[in-house]
């Protein structure tokens, strides 16, 4: 239930002027990553953090609901069953 209160505490629409989810996007395209690794991958990493939880809530982004979330979650790119 905490990994489902965190995701949905972003469920709200979000403007993204810097550009994120692209960046977002982008650093999960090649498979799965760390989500720590995910935002490091950004060059706002403490505001990527947010707004990453905020594309796994409307699946952009996909993680395993079966474990708790943490910086090493893995994440991959939404829509797909590919997590290698």
């Amino acid at each position: 239930m905490t990994t489902l209160d965190t995701l949905s505490a972003q469920r709200r629409p979000l403007s993204d002027p810097l550009g994120l989810a692209g960046e977002l996007l982008a650093a999960a395209a090649a498979g799965p990553v760390r989500f720590a690794d995910l935002a490091a991958a950004t060059r706002y990493p403490v505001i990527a953090r947010a707004f990453a939880i905020h594309l796994i809530w409307h699946r952009a982004l996909a993680i395993d609901l079966a474990g708790p979330f943490g910086d090493g979650t893995l994440v991959w790119r939404g829509g797909t069953r590919d997590r290698r």
